[in-house]
């Protein structure tokens, strides 16, 4: 870690200390983003990685919303946007997941039909998936 960091990570225990709690204030304060509060707080709690938690609340989620909806074909934005998340990252993780283990198939199509230019990739759960409801 460079020097800079190790002095920004004191500087938030020391806020921390004060009883500075809002990650907004503590942001502004240090002059980083919110999202490098919550890598230091992780940090500190133990250093787990908040990614992999959350790839892992994102799957079954997937999977769910994919069975809901068995003759429809989503692209991995639109799922990330149905589970509001900020980015498909994510989601494309979990897909190809689910679509190594055989849970969802991948279907790669045009854009816009009038036109073979731009494809995307869509997905839809396979039939053997489909939950009775």
């Amino acid at each position: 870690m460079s020097r800079q960091r190790v002095e920004r990570m004191e500087l938030y225990q020391k806020l921390l200390r004060e009883g500075i709690t809002d990650p907004v204030v503590l942001a502004h304060r240090l002059r980083v983003h919110e999202r490098t509060i919550y890598r230091y707080g992780n940090r500190l709690a133990g250093g787990k990685d908040r990614r992999v938690v959350r790839y892992h609340e994102c799957k079954p989620k997937v999977l769910a919303h994919l069975q809901a909806w068995p003759n429809s074909r989503f692209s991995a934005w639109d799922l990330a946007r149905f589970l509001g998340l900020r980015g498909d990252g994510l989601v494309k993780r979990a897909l190809q997941d689910l679509h190594q283990e055989g849970l969802v198939q991948a279907v790669v199509e045009p854009r816009d039909p009038s036109t073979l230019r731009q494809l995307v990739t869509r997905w839809q759960v396979t039939q053997g998936q489909v939950k009775a409801g």
